[in-house]
């Protein structure tokens, strides 16, 4: 390096800054490889990055071609990729850009998407969620990860970029699909200077199609309820998943080199109130034939705080039952059938594979519609428990079942039998110090105050250090505790002190 400044041989470029280090700008050493291209052969050029171009008299890239690729994951899950391949106007190959569903692609998808585009492609620029600010006036882009091959041959260099890297490259307006808004028909569909595009939200689990195979095909006030519903809930799932009102690009400003193409398409304009559980209950019954659909719709539901009231968790009760499960067992009704309801499937979502392949029969609570329950032949019951029971005055005993089973039911004022609600989105448990254990003993101070409260919707009593909370601790299940018991370890009189 020394000699080369001497003797300022072959068009060394001087250093961009002097002093105890000398430094360079990366654009200066590419530079220098670009004019030694001629007597060092193609290796020198291979040493420049492909995305780099000083950028003067580049003309604007063209547009080749899209396409979509279907490629397992490390966990053999299929995850979709929109290809637009783009040919720069420096000469050097095409460059594919690639898009995901939202997400952050790791580094070796970029070189697996090379491999996989062949050698038609120099390199694979994918496009990623992720912020990069380069420290320049504060100015924020999208971060992008690269793979080309490298000077060696069967060699491949990967390394993270800014949108403006490409985009200087290019010398086109890149188009840009927001988060919640990657509409993989629309995006293959997409060509240089198209309008933006309305597009419905959307993620690899949500679909605005999904739900509406739910309502039944014959029209009857039924079906319009339960589209009704559909439409409701569609429309807050899209909310979450986007929730942008304005601008939508890398560092919110629109710039050239970077062009927002869709913006979101909704049912209904504003966001409207969760349908309350039994306003759901007509959906959860309605008649779905196809078995695809109903499981489409439960993954599509499950964990939706919307529908957490009518159904949040699913228990299973072993035939070793205790006392209050037994009872609540006794007083189920058959149906005739498999009702092949979206209930029934949130029922059967616990089913192990083998009970799942054999016979099974459905029933149902007569005191509580929002419930569906599935009975194996060998007499395990897993039934739906939503957060509010229609219970009536207030929780008198209770008990808990562990193992597999993990079902809790308590008896109300009236002396009727229920399961208990869940508190937190697990179950409750017994037996440790944790988790389970402490929203067991919220939910009972709750329902000792009000049997049909919802207990999700109720602030959080204060269980620490309580004698309901040590009994619970330190009993293993199966846990028993009596109306004696309850009335010594929380008398109802002084319930309404341990709440905050």
């Amino acid at each position: 390096m020394r000699q080369n400044l001497t003797r300022g041989a072959d068009g060394f470029p001087q250093p961009l800054s002097r002093g105890w280090r000398n430094e360079w700008s990366e654009s200066q050493a590419y530079e220098f490889l670009r004019t030694r291209k001629s007597r060092r052969g193609r290796r020198a050029v291979d040493g420049v990055p492909r995305l780099y171009h000083d950028g003067y008299g580049l003309g604007p890239a063209k547009f080749i071609a899209a396409e979509v690729l279907t490629l397992p994951d490390q966990h053999q899950r299929p995850r979709e990729w929109l290809i637009h391949r783009w040919e720069p106007a420096d000469g050097r190959g095409v460059v594919a850009v690639a898009y995901i569903e939202p997400d952050y692609p790791e580094p070796w998808w970029a070189e697996r998407l090379l491999e996989v585009l062949g050698n038609g492609v120099s390199a694979v620029a994918v496009i990623t969620d992720q912020a990069l600010n380069d420290g320049v006036d504060s100015i924020v882009q999208g971060r992008i990860v690269v793979s080309e091959y490298g000077p060696d041959s069967g060699t491949t260099q990967t390394r993270m970029l800014g949108w403006f890297d490409l985009a200087n490259l290019l010398r086109v307006d890149i188009p840009w699909w927001p988060y919640g808004l990657r509409d993989f028909d629309a995006m293959a569909a997409w060509r240089p200077g198209a309008a933006a595009q309305a597009v419905r939200p959307r993620t690899d689990w949500y679909d605005e199609r999904l739900l509406p195979r739910l309502v039944p095909a014959a029209e009857s006030s039924a079906a319009r309820e339960c589209a009704r519903v559909v439409g409701i809930l569609n429309r807050r799932i899209e909310s979450r998943i986007y929730t942008a009102d304005d601008l939508d690009v890398p560092g919110h400003v629109e710039r050239p080199g970077v062009v927002q193409v869709a913006y979101p398409r909704y049912a209904m304009h504003d966001v409207p109130d969760a349908p309350d559980h039994w306003e759901l209950v007509p959906l959860f019954d309605a008649r779905v034939p196809n078995r695809s659909d109903r499981l489409a719709a439960r993954d599509c539901l499950r964990r939706n705080a919307d529908i957490r009231r009518c159904v949040d968790y699913t228990i299973r009760s072993e035939p070793t039952r205790g006392p209050l499960a037994a009872e609540w067992v006794a007083r189920l009704k058959p149906l005739e059938g498999d009702p092949e309801s979206l209930g029934s499937a949130f029922a059967e979502i616990m089913l192990s594979e083998r009970e799942a392949a054999q016979p099974r029969t459905w029933w149902f609570d007569p005191h509580n519609k929002a419930c569906w329950v599935v009975k194996t032949a060998g007499d395990v019951v897993f039934a739906t428990v939503g957060t509010t029971v229609p219970a009536t005055g207030h929780l008198t005993e209770l008990e808990f079942d562990g193992g597999r089973g993990r079902a809790a039911f308590f008896r109300d004022s009236d002396g009727v039998v229920w399961p208990m609600p869940p508190r937190g989105y697990a179950y409750h448990n017994c037996g440790y110090s944790g988790a389970g254990p402490t929203e067991l003993a919220e939910a009972v101070i709750a329902l000792r105050q009000d049997a049909s409260a919802d207990l999700v919707s109720l602030p959080t009593p204060v269980v620490s250090g309580t004698p309901l909370l040590v009994l619970i601790e330190e009993t293993t299940a199966p846990l028993r505790v009596s109306a004696e018991q309850l009335d010594e370890l929380l008398p109802r009189r002084l319930t309404g002190s341990t709440t905050s």
